[in-house]
């Protein structure tokens, strides 16, 4: 069998200072959503090809 997480959520206090560090570390940003009341959410993916 092979099987792989699909979903993790990571709660961070500085959601741009979160973004800068996994960018750095070769994670792609996939959707970056504002929404009322200061909600955000991000979605990253990674390559598992290392592409």
């Amino acid at each position: 069998m092979d099987f792989k997480i699909e979903v993790v959520v990571v709660p961070v206090s500085d959601v741009d200072r979160a973004k800068d560090f996994y960018t750095r570390i070769g994670f792609r940003e996939d959707v970056d959503f504002s929404g009322p009341g200061g909600f955000r959410t991000r979605h990253s993916g990674r390559c598992a090809l290392r592409c």
